[in-house]
Order: C-alpha cells, then sequence, then structure tokens
C-alpha cells in the first residue's frame, strides 16, 4: 500500500502520523499492529521522500542532516565526535496548537515553592496547558538544564534507553543537549547514541519549543526509555544511572536543573475505567507512596519508579491541571479511546 505512494501522498502520510502521535484527532483509526509498522517506516520517508511544501521541507532537512550523522544505522558511540543532529518539532514544522475547551485550574504552588520536577503532557491537544505548566514554571525557577525522560513510542530504539548529542529546531532557534551529561548517562547505561529515535518522538519534540521560549538558554538531556515496567531490573539500571545527576535539593538551590517527567495518563479506555485509572495514578501523586509507583496508568512508569526514588518525607505535589482528551475536544475524540493528563510539580516542603 505504502509502496505506490506518490511523493506527496507520502509526505501527508507522514504528517498525519505525526498529527495522530502528539494526541489530535484524526478521521481513521489504525489497529495497533499497522500503525507500528506505518511508523517504522516514516523514519526512512524522512529521507527518501521528496516534499512540495515549506513545512515538509523544513521537516526534510532537519531529518536528513540526521540521517547522514548516524551512519544509517542510527547509532553513534558515545565518544564518537562529528557532526550532531538537529531534529524538527512541530513548532519547525508549522504546526499549530489545536483549540480546546478551556479548562478549570485545580490547584497552584504555594507561595515560596520551588519545585524541582513535574508530569506534562506530549499530546500536542494539551499545548494550551503545556504553556500554562511553563508560564508557572518561569516565575519559580531559574533552570539550566532539563533532564527530559520519555517514553519511546514507536519501538524503534535499537537499546533499553536512548540518548542523543542533537539538538532541536524552535522558532526562536535550537534547544542544544548538554553533552556532559549525555555522554556520561550513555556510559553508565552502557549503550550507544541512537540519534532515530528522536527524529519522531514527540514525548520529546513536543516541549521543545516551550523549553525555548521561556527558558532561552536551557539545555536538555533527554531519555527515551523502552523498559517495561515489569521488568524491574531494566527500569533500576535506569533509574541507578540517573541517580547521581540528580539531587532534590541541590537541583533547586544551587545547580539549576529540573526533571522533566513526560507522561501521558491512561489510554484507549471509555471515560468511567479513564476515571478509575486517574484516580490510581493521583493517589500515587499525592501520597507519593513509593509502592504505587506500578499502579500508576500511564505511559512513562519507569520515570514514576525514578520520582518514588527520589521523593522524601518533605516533598509535596500540586497538580495544576487533571483532564482528559474528551473534556478538551468533545467533538473529535472517540469516547471509547480517552487519554487523561496530569499536569504537576514536585517541590520540598
Amino acid at each position: 500500500m505504502v509502496k505506490g505512494h506518490c511523493p506527496s501522498s507520502r509526505r501527508k502520510f507522514l504528517i498525519n502520523i505525526l498529527v495522530q502521535n502528539m494526541g489530535m484527532p484524526f478521521l481513521k483509526k489504525l489497529r495497533r499492529g499497522k500503525l507500528f509498522i506505518l511508523v517504522l517506516l516514516c523514519g526512512f520517508f524522512l529521507v527518501a521522500c521528496s516534499r512540495n511544501s515549506e513545512k515538509a521541507k523544513s521537516l526534510n532537512a532537519a531529518n536528513t542532516e540526521n540521517a547522514a550523522n548516524t551512519e544509517s544505522a542510527g547509532a553513534t558511540s558515545p565518544d564518537k565526535e562529528k557532526a550532531l543532529p538537529v531534529f524538527s518539532t512541530w513548532e519547525s514544522i508549522k504546526m499549530d496548537v489545536p483549540n480546546i475547551l478551556p479548562c478549570k485550574q485545580e490547584d497552584q504552588l504555594p507561595e515560596g515553592a520551588a519545585p524541582w520536577g513535574g508530569t506534562v503532557s506530549h499530546h500536542l491537544l494539551t499545548g494550551k496547558l503545556i504553556d500554562d505548566w511553563f508560564i508557572e514554571l518561569v516565575k519559580r525557577r531559574k533552570i539550566d538544564i532539563f533532564y527530559i525522560l520519555s517514553p519511546s513510542h514507536h519501538g524503534i530504539s535499537l537499546y533499553n534507553y536512548a540518548l542523543t548529542m542533537g539538538s532541536w529546531g524552535t522558532n526562536g532557534g535550537l534547544v542544544e543537549t548538554f553533552i556532559p551529561d549525555a555522554k556520561a548517562l550513555a556510559k553508565k547505561l552502557d549503550v550507544p547514541f541512537d540519534d532515530q529515535v528522536f527524529t519522531i518522538e514527540h514525548g520529546v519534540f513536543t516541549l521543545m519549543p516551550y523549553i525555548k521560549k521561556y527558558f532561552p538558554n536551557a539545555k536538555v538531556v533527554a531519555i527515551a526509555n523502552l523498559c517495561d515496567y515489569i521488568n524491574i531490573y531494566t527500569v533500576q539500571k535506569l533509574a541507578d544511572a540517573f541517580m547521581p545527576f540528580f539531587d532534590v535539593n541541590k537541583s533547586t538551590e544551587k545547580e539549576n536543573k529540573f526533571l522533566l517527567v513526560s507522561t501521558d495518563f491512561s489510554h484507549h479506555h471509555n471515560l468511567e475505567k479513564t476515571l478509575s485509572n486517574d484516580a490510581k495514578s493521583r493517589k500515587f501523586l499525592k501520597e507519593r507512596d513509593p509502592a504505587r509507583w506500578e499502579l500508576v496508568a500511564c505511559d512513562n512508569r519507569p520515570a514514576c519508579y525514578i520520582l518514588s526514588r527520589l521523593f522524601t518525607e518533605n516533598t509535596r505535589c500540586t497538580i495544576q491541571y487533571h483532564t482528559n482528551a474528551l473534556y478538551l475536544e468533545p467533538k473529535e475524540v472517540d469516547p471509547e479511546d480517552i487519554t487523561s493528563y496530569f499536569f504537576t510539580f514536585f517541590w520540598e516542603e
């Protein structure tokens, strides 16, 4: 089916895949197996397909450069220096943030609270809420390094953990990787860089324009994990590697670091099941019981495990927004296929 597409059809196909995976509504649902195959192919289309519009040319230019720098296999040694890839974002390819229904704020950070981490959606559907979350964060913190923990959504990771030394394009310029920590983490996790993952990883590229907008000089260390939360060995390895880089108190008081957990919560259920799942997630977020991390209904449980190890007796959680896709866009979202969202801040009392 894909083989016979003309270049313009391939371009539309790629953009549709990107749109779907950022949480925006779409008319024709694809079965999971079919979606996996198509998403896997779209990485190759980034280089192979000619594009006629300026939007598509921007995407192609960035990812063609990335493909050249990843030696076609997509992996390079952490110690091998070369020209670094530049990845596209929704902003650099001129996509628009959707209009959604107003969402009432649940709570706000108390006076004097300095958050060291938080959970943020990576669906562009919630773009207005992501913007609000960053507006609150920039009032409270100076941040030089964002550690972004994201799922690896599309099954193209070569290893359990993907890192890159690349940058992301935004309207305000590049968001660059903090290379010393990226190298050190890759060494601790015993993986080479896996740049190909970040060409289509919306768990990372959705957030970059907001980082550039509100923290223009900040750098990032992006980790896309392929860990299944049931495999506690791989989850613990990720946590053990990460913990030396992030101290809750030092990060806010001295080091200007922030832990950004890129995650969406309950997936693919009706409203009743979604709310039931969210009640379990809320319990973990508000009570911060380390034993409850496996009960969180989200697409990034390994990050929840890392959070559970960072929590102290003084940690508090502020839930800024809790909502779901059906509420935000009821005319477009399948009521049997809802994704839910928690926007939170973690801070020390």
